[in-house]
């Protein structure tokens, strides 16, 4: 499947977990992959797999403390969370202090609601009060 997007022109692929063929497939091309990690356990072995990123997953049940607790223990790699971020800039500037590059956001932005009542002007407004709470936070 990894190579199948890769086939199609994606830029990078992110994983909901660590999958060690993924990361072949990734190595082979040259592209950027972000395994899905939930323990120091995983990370070590995405780390080792050439990981440069991690998908912190779930965000929401493995917090801003886990975050700031493990990133002095890798620092060559980057952190992003995703899973339960929140769009409030309380949520947002936390990760960010705690230590991530990125946050993941899925359904708090862009709902099943949104989707099927196509409410586009008003995923278009949120996303740009999420993309100027995310400036200001990386300042």
């Amino acid at each position: 499947m990894a190579q199948t997007f890769i086939d199609a022109g994606c830029d990078y692929i992110i994983c909901p977990g660590l999958v060690e063929s993924v990361a072949k497939v990734a190595d082979a091309t040259d592209m950027l992959w972000v395994p899905g990690c939930m323990t120091p356990s995983e990370i070590i072995a995405a780390e080792n797999m050439g990981a440069k990123m991690i998908k912190l997953f779930p965000g929401n049940i493995i917090g801003m403390a886990f975050m700031s607790a493990v990133k002095e223990l890798f620092p060559n790699l980057k952190f992003m969370p995703t899973g339960g971020v929140d769009t409030t800039k309380e949520n947002i500037e936390g990760w960010f202090k705690a230590g991530v590059c990125a946050v993941g956001m899925g359904s708090k932005l862009v709902s099943k609601e949104v989707m099927a009542e196509k409410k586009y002007d008003w995923l278009i407004e949120e996303t740009k009060k999420v993309m100027a709470i995310i400036n200001d936070c990386k300042k």
